[in-house]
């Protein structure tokens, strides 16, 4: 479950099995030069793959990627699939029964107490920005990060054997490729450059095309932007299509059983293994023999 758009990356990565992160959709799958029947998009895997099929709760963004082009979407336009599928009704007639398809935050919000599976995705691609939902009005039909967590938890708690919950603030990711929406790190303003103009104490060495930055020569002057605006762009020296993320390491936090893996510096994949082996799952090395 993430707050992102997509159904890729972290979320999907607990899934899928796909050589191409876009390849969420068939189209894409053929444009990739592939063929959809014999490669599997995303979206496919997640409701008919072997542990795609078994999950209960799946909430968050990406609604297009099940629905054919000339399927319309509940919030206008259509979809991005090219095989006349409807996954979303597929996947409520696939398996068992209690399932439950919601687009918007009142249907998420009134689940009916019988629920045992879920399915909202909430925008045809990207979920909106906290603070773009404000702006743009529409808190009433986007649900937060938090009420799709307590809904999980919800419905997850029925389970006497436990429960697995995956939770992403997926747009975060999204914010470092192409905006930073607060000014929480503002300019130093002591005019200490040589060019006299005040600089951001945060900068990005690379950023987006789109940015009003790239038409100029030299430095940004950052008075002349707003960066109280959730869409400003921060100042970067490298014009590309969108900035390529934040430059820092990102920290994992563990508790209970062999929480003691999860320390020092390691990189990303190694971690779906040591889940594996914690979790005693998969056919790899696990802790309960």
């Amino acid at each position: 479950m993430g707050s992102g758009c997509r159904i890729i990356g972290r979320v999907a990565a607990g899934y899928a099995h796909v050589s191409n992160r876009n390849w969420e959709n068939d189209f894409e799958v053929r444009e990739g030069g592939y063929n959809p029947k014999e490669t599997l998009d995303i979206a496919q895997q997640l409701i008919y793959g072997p542990v795609g099929s078994r999950l209960s709760v799946i909430l968050g963004g990406g609604r297009g990627h099940f629905r054919d082009a000339k399927l319309p979407d509940e919030e206008g336009g259509f979809g991005y699939r090219n095989d006349s599928r409807d996954l979303i009704s597929e996947w409520l007639h696939y398996g068992q029964t209690k399932k439950r398809y919601v687009w918007n935050r009142e249907g998420l919000l009134n689940l009916p107490s019988s629920t045992d599976k879920v399915l909202g995705l909430f925008e045809k691609s990207h979920l909106q920005y906290h603070l773009e939902t404000q702006e743009m009005g529409t808190q009433a039909t986007e649900p937060t990060l938090e009420e799709m967590t307590r809904t999980a938890i919800n419905i997850l708690s029925k389970n006497k054997k436990g429960f697995f919950l995956f939770v992403e603030g997926g747009k975060i990711d999204l914010a470092h490729h192409e905006t930073r929406g607060n000014d929480i790190f503002g300019e130093v303003d002591n005019r200490m450059a040589y060019d006299n103009m005040p600089y951001m104490t945060l900068s990005y060495a690379n950023g987006p095309l789109t940015s009003p930055q790239y038409p100029r020569y030299g430095r940004l002057n950052p008075d002349n932007s707003d960066f109280s605006k959730w869409s400003s762009h921060y100042p970067f020296l490298v014009p590309l299509d969108e900035e390529t993320h934040g430059g820092d390491d990102v920290g994992v936090y563990a508790s209970g059983p062999y929480s003691h893996l999860f320390t020092g510096v390691m990189e990303q994949t190694f971690l779906p293994h040591l889940m594996a082996y914690a979790a005693c799952i998969g056919k790899g090395p696990k802790c309960c023999y």
